[in-house]
C-alpha cells in the first residue's frame, strides 16, 4: 500500500519519500523513474491515485519528520541528480515541498511526454529546466501569504476548481514545448495573484 523511493531533499540531503503506490508491486523498483499517460504498471487504483494526486498524501509523514514542508520545490528523483547545474542548484537551499508552482504548472506533467519520445530524455532537456526556471523565480522571493496561495490553488486544482496547468496540445511536439510557452503560462498565474 505505501512506497518509499529516496529523493533529493534540502542541501541536497537524501531521504525516502512516502506515497500511496500506484503501480502494481511485480513492476519492482527499478524502471523509467517518470509516470507516463495510460502506464502499464498503474493499477486500477494506481490510476485513481495519480489522478487525484491523493498518491502524494503520505508526504505529511516526511513534513512531519522534518524532510519536507508543505510548499517548496518538488523534491527531485536521484535519476535526474545529473541535472543540477551551478545555475540552478540553489533550489537546493529549500525545503522540498508537497504544494508549489512547478506542481501546480505541471499537474498533469504525462501528458507533455511527446509520443515516440524517450521521456527520460525529453524530462532532462525539456520539463526539468522549466520546471527549475518557474521554482527559482518564486522561492527566493516567497512569502507566507503566497505559499497559503499555492497550498490553495493546489487542493482546488486537485478537487477540479481550479485549473492551473500549462495549456499545451495533448501530447504536444518537441518543437512547441518551450520555457518561453511556459513563462507565459507562468504570467497568467501571477495574474491571478497566486504568487502572492
Amino acid at each position: 500500500m505505501l512506497f518509499s523511493q529516496v529523493r533529493l531533499g534540502r542541501e541536497g540531503r537524501h531521504f525516502r519519500i512516502f506515497k500511496f503506490r500506484k503501480f502494481g508491486v511485480k513492476s519492482g523498483s527499478h524502471g523509467l523513474p517518470l509516470t507516463l499517460t495510460n502506464d502499464p504498471r498503474m493499477t486500477t487504483v494506481g490510476r485513481v491515485l495519480a489522478r487525484t494526486k491523493l498518491d502524494e498524501l503520505p508526504q505529511l509523514i516526511n513534513v512531519l519528520r522534518g524532510e519536507m514542508a508543505i510548499v517548496g520545490p518538488r523534491p527531485e528523483s536521484l535519476d535526474f541528480i545529473d541535472c543540477f547545474t551551478p545555475s540552478n542548484r540553489h533550489i537546493l537551499e529549500f525545503l522540498p515541498g508537497i504544494f508549489g508552482p512547478s506542481q501546480s504548472a505541471f499537474r498533469n506533467e504525462c501528458l507533455f511526454y511527446p509520443v515516440n519520445s524517450d521521456p527520460a530524455s525529453f524530462y532532462r532537456r525539456v520539463l526539468f529546466p522549466i520546471k527549475m526556471s518557474v521554482d527559482l523565480a518564486y522561492y527566493p522571493n516567497r512569502s507566507l501569504l503566497s505559499d497559503f496561495k499555492w497550498v490553495l490553488a493546489g487542493t482546488l486544482a486537485v478537487i477540479g476548481v481550479l485549473g492551473i496547468s500549462v495549456k499545451l496540445p495533448v501530447p504536444p511536439p518537441l518543437a512547441r514545448v518551450t520555457p518561453q510557452k511556459v513563462r507565459t503560462d507562468v504570467e497568467a498565474f501571477r495574474r491571478l495573484n497566486i504568487r502572492g
